[in-house]
């Protein structure tokens, strides 16, 4: 009887080790899952989903299968109900992470729960284990991307975007909105209804006409897009003040002007487009722009430049004096050059031993050893500088 106890005892223990290690083994690893949006060339647009799974905790076991289960509606997706997956093969202990790359706009719905997932084989027995759900949605979003105005009066064209938008979805409407209030929200213009639908290019590019526009009004522009029950996604408005302008006034618009100011020169040469009095040409070699004197090149009547250092008498700080850097130390419009007090310190620069600094002229009145002009009275401004009483000593 003691010895069947004994027996008994041995066998109970041994069923219980065995067991303990296949539940310490049934532990072996766990699975997690991050999710990273990469943004795409558009404001708003969402380019690339990017899904990292991690093995961690692998103590013993064969993962022979891993990857990402995917649905749009199931908060747990699994391999057995699930709308997409992506997986692979065996998963190498010392390489536990893997990773996949997905196109948004290869993506048929607007949102999905995720799940990373490993399959493993361990004492010839299979089993799944999977990461925590989490979910990723991208807004669909509209915008305004750029305005051309158009020769006609009163005419520009608008041009829009629709991003991240589900590829199962129709809308049934879009274009450009015009308001003059800033928080309005139109309908869409009655042009017709304009279908989205999935074989459409994604991002969605469309454009606009707006017509009977006023000069001087700010518009406030919006593109929108309907979807098929009616709901209207709006973009950020965009701040547009229209201007009818003709430079020249020769009945072109500038936008459709080659020349706005009339100076002969096109505006794809001219550095001043709009001011005909500078035109980038010196056929004289004078230094003068050819079209300052007359509004057109002119290289007989172009302003003169006096003292031939190539800048035109009427930019010239020192027009009898050659100065082409036009240095002003003390700014007072006299240039260096031809200015008897460089430093404005009221002693003329031939009697000054330093003749651009306002706080030393060489001044000792009160023969205390300190120049006069070290305390100074406004520095390069127009009164003299030399204060006895204020030098310091």
């Amino acid at each position: 009887m003691r010895r069947r106890f004994v027996l008994l005892l041995l066998l109970a223990f041994g069923l219980a080790g065995c067991l303990k290690d296949q539940f310490r083994a049934l532990e072996f690893v766990s699975i997690s899952l991050d999710i990273e949006q990469k943004a795409g060339p558009l404001e708003g647009q969402v380019d690339t989903i990017v899904l990292y799974g991690q093995a961690s905790e692998w103590k013993n076991g064969e993962v022979r299968q891993h990857g990402f289960v995917l649905s749009p509606t199931l908060p747990e997706p699994t391999l057995e109900n699930h709308s997409a997956i992506f997986a692979w093969p065996r998963l190498d202990p010392d390489r536990p992470l893997f990773r996949k790359t997905l196109l948004w706009d290869s993506l048929p719905e607007g949102a999905y729960y995720i799940r990373a997932f490993a399959g493993y084989l361990l004492a010839g027995e299979e089993r799944l284990v999977y990461s925590e759900s989490s979910m990723v949605h991208v807004s669909p979003m509209a915008a305004v991307r750029g305005v051309r105005l158009m020769c006609k009066a009163g005419q520009a064209e608008v041009e829009g975007v629709f991003v991240n938008r589900v590829l199962n979805e129709t809308f049934s409407n879009y274009g450009i909105t015009c308001s003059t209030e800033p928080g309005a929200l139109p309908p869409l213009p009655d042009n017709g209804p304009r279908l989205i639908s999935r074989g459409d290019p994604n991002p969605f590019f469309f454009s606009d006409t707006l017509r009977e526009l006023e000069s001087g009004q700010t518009y406030y522009l919006r593109a929108a897009i309907q979807q098929e029950d009616g709901e209207m996604l709006y973009s950020n408005a965009l701040v547009f003040l229209y201007e009818n302008k003709d430079t020249d006034g020769d009945g072109l618009k500038d936008s459709c002007d080659e020349d706005d100011d009339g100076d002969g020169v096109p505006d794809s040469e001219d550095p001043a487009p709009q001011y005909k009095f500078i035109c980038g040409r010196d056929e004289d070699l004078d230094g003068c722009d050819d079209c300052s004197g007359s509004g057109f090149p002119d290289p007989l009547h172009d302003i003169p430049d006096l003292d031939g250092d190539g800048i035109c008498d009427s930019a010239d700080n020192c027009r009898i004096t050659p100065n082409p850097i036009q240095l002003d130390t003390d700014g007072d419009g006299l240039g260096n050059a031809c200015d008897p007090d460089d430093d404005n310190d009221g002693v003329i620069d031939e009697n000054d031993p330093e003749p651009t600094n306002p706080f030393r002229c060489g001044l000792d009145a009160d023969t205390d050893g300190c120049d006069d002009c070290s305390g100074g009275v406004d520095g390069f401004g127009p009164l003299p500088d030399a204060n006895p009483g204020a030098d310091g000593c």
